[in-house]
């Protein structure tokens, strides 16, 4: 048993390496790689993202106006112990690969009936909407693209969804 557990470990070990090179057998160990065990990590990309993609959402009230475009994540209980304990973090995270996820997969030119059914669109605007206060009727979320640590580059919506009623 133990020789057959190490063989398994080692066979998964060695496929796990040659992935992170530029080899013909890469295309095989992908293809045949159907339950995702082969990890492929890249460390140093040769096309670094170099923007970010940031979702934003705002309400429409029965009240009057919509209310100011902000971050669907913010956790107003920010302190040292987020280290250690940060339950926010995985929501953050979902709404960010989600916005870059659609950012990177072109919505804005797709046809609106194709972008409404997509699980994407789908996924994050029950994220977006998850935590509506109970004056909004309707949300609307945009995919921003900005550059954090460049003031010069100027931030644009990516994609702004059409208004969606919360029922």
């Amino acid at each position: 048993m133990f020789i057959a557990l190490s063989f398994v470990f080692g066979l998964w070990f060695a496929l796990s390496v040659i992935r992170q090179f530029r080899l013909p057998i890469m295309d095989w160990i992908t293809r045949y790689d159907i339950l995702g065990l082969v990890p492929s990590w890249r460390l140093f990309a040769p096309r670094p993202m170099r923007v970010d993609y940031k979702v934003m959402r705002r309400f429409s009230t029965d009240a009057g106006p919509r209310t100011k475009w902000h971050d669907p994540v913010i956790d107003p209980h920010t302190n040292r112990w987020r280290i250690i304990w940060n339950p926010h973090r995985r929501g953050r995270k979902i709404t960010g690969e989600l916005g870059k996820l659609m950012g990177t997969a072109a919505f804005a030119d797709w046809p609106v009936s194709m972008r409404l059914q997509h699980g994407l669109y789908v996924a994050l605007l029950s994220r977006v909407s998850a935590d509506a206060p109970r004056e909004a009727n309707a949300v609307q979320f945009g995919i921003i693209v900005h550059r954090k640590f460049d003031p010069e580059y100027p931030s644009y919506p990516l994609f702004v969804s059409p208004f969606h009623d919360l029922a």
